[in-house]
């Protein structure tokens, strides 16, 4: 058995049954209450915009390291932190962030060697200046 659904039309009586047409009793409810749930376009579109430049700034982490969902949760977590390095304001903050994310690396479950920060300070670096050739725009000083 096949069930169809019409439309209701403005001009249709509503469906709660007030006799009243649906344009003057519970559209104006409904129309809001499916705006609540719809994200707005703007807003959708400015995510995917992040998203795909997310996704170009942390591609060469992608290509050395592969594909798979882990090296890409990898990627993009080391991509979101070079990306908030290259956003401090100065270059001594950003030094200081730099230096507390290499002591919490391994979480105290392993033993990280000296040469494991260094490289992980030099691709945080080489990833900061990377985030600086991609979005110049960001970097422009603005006089008061």
């Amino acid at each position: 058995m096949q069930t169809t659904t019409r439309k209701i039309g403005r001009n249709d009586p509503c469906p709660c049954g007030s006799g009243s047409k649906y344009k003057r009793c519970c559209l104006p409810q409904h129309g809001a209450e499916r705006r609540a749930f719809q994200p707005d376009e703007s807003e959708a579109a400015e995510e995917e915009h992040l998203a795909r430049q997310m996704a170009a700034f942390v591609e060469p982490l992608l290509r050395k390291g592969g594909r798979s969902p882990e090296n890409v949760r990898k990627a993009v977590a080391f991509g979101g932190m070079c990306w908030d390095l290259a956003l401090l304001d100065s270059d001594e903050a950003r030094e200081e962030a730099l230096v507390e994310y290499a002591q919490g690396l391994g979480n105290g479950t392993t033993d990280v060697t000296d040469e494991v920060r260094a490289t992980f300070r030099d691709l945080a670096l080489w990833m900061v200046e990377r985030h600086r050739q991609m979005f110049p725009e960001l970097y422009i000083r603005r006089t008061p």
